[in-house]
């Protein structure tokens, strides 16, 4: 936010006018990162109350982040883009994507009935992507604190 509100600042010294959606697709940006750092610590503190590790928990991150999204691609079901969490991260932080894949996941004519190849269009809103990482927020806060109680509370 602050690097924005510098650009922001200097075109207005130098009486430029900035597009004001430019502006406010900065400060949306700045936002909505900010927000999902937040709840991504508070997910953080959550599994490492969970596991009573923080090795643990930094293992868990390391298998969300790089081996799961490789097991998603190995079983390649259709539509696994979807699940991708940087296309959820990104969904989030953009404020939705739309991106294209060109592979046959999709539902189109097989490749004799068609003059090229067409690629496969998929939109992640951020409602989506928040909906994505506040299901493994909501499970991690929900077995922490069920965890809590049971080993903390005689």
């Amino acid at each position: 936010a602050a690097y924005g509100t510098g650009f922001w600042l200097l075109a207005g010294q130098r009486d430029l006018d900035p597009l004001t959606r430019v502006v406010e697709a900065g400060f949306g940006t700045a936002g909505r990162g900010a927000l999902f750092a937040g709840c991504a610590g508070l997910g953080g503190y959550a599994a490492t109350m969970l596991f009573r590790s923080t090795v643990a928990t930094l293992g868990v991150l390391f298998a969300v982040s790089i081996i799961a999204p490789l097991l998603i691609v190995i079983i390649g079901f259709p539509g696994f883009h979807r699940f991708m969490p940087q296309n959820n991260f990104a969904a989030i932080v953009k404020g939705g994507i739309t991106f294209e894949v060109y592979d046959d996941s999709c539902e189109q004519p097989p490749p004799s009935a068609r003059e090229e190849f067409e690629p496969c269009v998929y939109d992640i809103s951020t409602l989506d992507g928040s909906l994505y990482y506040g299901v493994m927020l909501l499970l991690a806060g929900g077995l922490s604190t069920a965890s809590f109680r049971r080993r903390d509370v005689p």
